[in-house]
This record gives structure tokens, sequence and C-alpha cells, in this order.
């Protein structure tokens, strides 16, 4: 009897506690009533007072056991039963609609990190970040995936259903479309765990990317701000479906069409290969989150600044929101990502968080991979508005935060990117330069840099809030 009762109090809580919760903590209770009973074959009348007593102190021992546990365990439900959703703050000047039915918060007591993905209409490529957190070498216990559903028109949520029976997947659905940054930001605020790490949905995380975050973590103290390595995978460009060699029809060239065709095997990139072979995909990748020799370069700096001044003022210059973490009650406190930049918010977040006491890490051993699709660069006009989209950003924040040194960023920037009508001898070559001169140049010594870039015409131009 006091097994068949036992048996039906597994079955009936196993649904809420999880199986392998009443495992561990109805051990001490297994072990008295099956072990004791069954094992002698006698009832329990007829146990001498030894073994009745070892018994008893069992049972004890789990039920002191179980009363610890429970609550724990259903510490993080507490707010999801009450109808808990994430805070849209009472500036918000819009309705939006939510939806957080795939997937449950999991336990904060055993879990690390969260990692959060704002998407919009990236279907394809998305399935394969999943696929490699689904591959991550951290063990599952200490991370969650949420996932921002950003007003996606494209079959991302079907896709995320789909994919949430194969993995413990946390779905925040927006409508309307809210930008990345404000989807950013939806997610970190429903996010269970104490640190946050950021992907974008083409942003594929290699296989040990968590658990270098985790050992940088473990290492460098929770005051830290991570910033990860990036490479793209550029053969990826004209593929509307790295998993198919499909080309985009209305953008890819006939003699792209073809060489696309004769080496389809060489170039797609399928779920299998990202769970079981992802050093072919490794041997594919060029340094640098797009495939532009200047991206290599500063990825380059980035590494040599944070050798040589691991402590720089200026190390918020590394972080990216496609491949960071920072704890997520520092986040909340400097108030996430401003949903008034659509351009270098990772520099913006990260220069803030700086200032509130965040320490910038690197880790280059944290990769992830750009999952490379059209952009059209080859059109000049966008090229060079990629190009100043970064300056325009930058002057936008030394306006915000009163900060004169900022200036320095343009004279770093002509140094990758060349700018004619900046003098040579004025730009600073790289990353350390760029420390010296914000370390130790004079507040006066900016004015004839601010000068000079008066009557620059791209200074010139009226900036407003939104970067282009």
């Amino acid at each position: 009897m006091v097994v068949l009762r036992w048996r039906s109090i597994t079955r009936f809580s196993s649904g809420i506690l999880g199986r392998r919760f009443l495992r561990r903590s109805a051990a001490g209770c297994r072990w008295s009533f099956t072990v004791l009973s069954l094992v002698r074959r006698r009832p329990l009348k007829t146990m001498s007072p030894k073994s009745v007593v070892v018994m008893w102190i069992f049972t004890l021992a789990s039920w002191i056991a179980t009363a610890w546990c429970v609550p724990t365990r259903l510490r993080p439900y507490r707010n999801w039963w009450l109808g808990a959703r994430p805070r849209l703050g009472r500036n918000s000047t819009c309705r939006r609609a939510y939806d957080m039915s795939v997937g449950s918060p999991s336990s904060a007591s055993e879990m690390d990190i969260s990692v959060v993905i704002a998407t919009h209409n990236q279907q394809e490529r998305l399935r394969l970040v999943l696929a490699g957190l689904r591959g991550q070498t951290a063990p599952a216990t200490r991370f969650e995936v949420v996932v921002v559903d950003d007003g996606c028109s494209d079959g991302t949520a079907e896709m995320l259903d789909e994919i949430g029976r194969l993995m413990d997947l946390r779905v925040i659905r927006l409508r309307p479309n809210e930008g990345r940054c404000r989807a950013r930001n939806r997610g970190v605020e429903a996010a269970a765990g104490a640190f946050v790490a950021f992907l974008d949905g083409d942003a594929l995380p290699h296989p040990q990317w968590l658990q270098c975050h985790i050992e940088a973590l473990e290492q460098g103290g929770r005051e830290s701000l991570w910033c990860g390595a990036e490479y793209s995978l550029p053969d990826l460009e004209y593929l509307q479906d790295p998993q198919s060699d499909m080309p985009m029809e209305d953008k890819t060239p006939s003699v792209v069409r073809e060489y696309l065709h004769v080496h389809r095997q060489e170039l797609i990139l399928t779920e299998d290969m990202v769970l079981g072979a992802f050093d072919r995909i490794e041997a594919r990748a060029v340094l640098g989150g797009y495939p532009f020799p200047e991206l290599e370069i500063m990825q380059e700096q980035i590494a040599e600044l944070f050798a040589r001044h691991p402590d720089s003022p200026i190390g918020w210059i590394g972080f990216f929101p496609h491949n960071g973490m920072v704890s997520r009650e520092a986040f909340l406190a400097v108030g996430g990502f401003d949903p008034d930049m659509s351009f270098s918010e990772g520099w913006d977040l990260a220069y803030r968080l700086q200032r509130h006491g965040c320490r910038p890490c690197f880790v280059p051993e944290a990769k992830t991979y750009h999952l490379y699709h059209y952009h059209d660069f080859s059109d000049p006009l966008k090229a060079h508005e990629e190009t100043l989209a970064p300056q325009r950003a930058m002057r936008y924040m030394e306006r915000k935060y009163g900060d004169p040194k900022l200036l320095l960023f343009h004279f770093w920037h002509a140094s990758i990117w060349p700018d004619p009508l900046l003098p040579e001898e004025m730009l600073l070559g790289d990353l350390v330069e760029f420390h010296h001169a914000y370390v130790h140049w004079p507040t006066s010594r900016l004015c004839d840099l601010r000068t000079l870039l008066a009557h620059h015409p791209t200074w010139a131009e009226p900036s407003g809030v939104q970067i282009p």
C-alpha cells in the first residue's frame, strides 16, 4: 500500500516538479519504503527496532530536503502563474500584443545565463542559430533561450513552435514590430538568468560559445561586461536559405547563380553541420562581423587594446550586441538599449555600463559567425551611408553624454575608413592611440578637433536622434 501510494504521488507531481527533481529530492523516501520493505520481503511490523530507526531517519531527512527544495523549484513559476508579463514602462504610447505561449521560465537557482535573440523575418538563418544553441557544450541547465519575435511575417512563428518541441525555448511575440532595441529590452525584462548573453537572428554561435562566456564569468567577476569575437560567412550572401542552393531570385547575378549551382556542396550550411561538423564551418569564416578588411583590422585592434590596456576607458568599443554578455541587473539599471538608436546601439549601451562600473572584458574564444546575407553594398551610396552611420551615432552619443573626448572616435575611425577631408597627421592610427589620447589629452586640445569637424560636411549635417 505504501509503495502504491508513493507511485501515485510521483505520477501526479512529476508534471509540475519534473521527474529529475523528484528523483533527487525524494531519494530518501524511495530508499525507506522500497528498499527496507521490499528487499527485506516482510511487513513493517516484523522489522527490528534498528531497521525502523534507520527507516525513519531516512524518511525525516527526505522530508526536510523536499521542504527546502520545493519552494526553490517553484519560485520561478510564481510570477508566471500570476500572469507576469514584460513591463512596457509608463512612456509607452501604443498598444503591444505579447504572446509567451512557447516554453516557460527555467529555475533561476540552476541557470546562470539567458540568451536573448531579437529577430525580424530571419526564419532560415534563425533556425541555424537555434541549432547552434542546441549544440552548446555548456550544460543545458545553465542557460535558457529567449527569442523575441519582433513582428515577423515570414513563418518564423510556426518555425519557433516546431523548434520548441526540440529544445527548451521561450518566445515573446511583439505585434506590431517595435525595432531591435526595444525587442531586446523586452527579452531582457522577461529573462530569468542573472546574466544576459545577446545573439542576433543571423549570428551562429560556436559550440563552445556559452562555455567560454561562463568560464570568463567565473574568472572575471559579476561586474564585468563580456565582449566576444566576431566572424562572418560571406559565401552565404546570395542564399535565401543557407541549407539549400536556391539563390535569391531578384538579387542574384546570373554568373553567381551558376556558381552557386556548381559549388552547391561547398556552399550550403545545414543543421547537421552545425551539430556535428562545425570545423567545416570555421574553415570558411573570415574575421570581422562583415567580410570587409576594415572590420578585420578593427577586430585585431580590439584584441590589441584589451591585451595592452585591459582597464581602458574606451573598452566599450569592443562590445557588440550580437555577441556580448552583461549582468541583467546592470543592464536594467542603465536603462537597456536606447530605442532611439538604430545603429551602433551596442556602443551606446556599453558606454553607459562602463560608466556604471562594469569592466569590459574581451573573450576571443567566444566566437559567433555572421550568416551573411545580401546588403547591396555594391551600391556606392549605400556603402557610403554604412560608413557614415557609426560617425553619426558617435556624434549623437557625444551630445547625449556631454563627453567631448568622444570626438576622438572620428579621427580613429578615419584611419580605418579613410576620410580625405581629415588631415592624415591628425588621425589616430589604432585603438591604442585612441586610448592614450582619451586618457591624456586635455580638454583644451579637443577645441582644434571640434573646429575642424565643424567645417566637415558630414559633421555639419543636421543629426536627429534617429540614427540611419
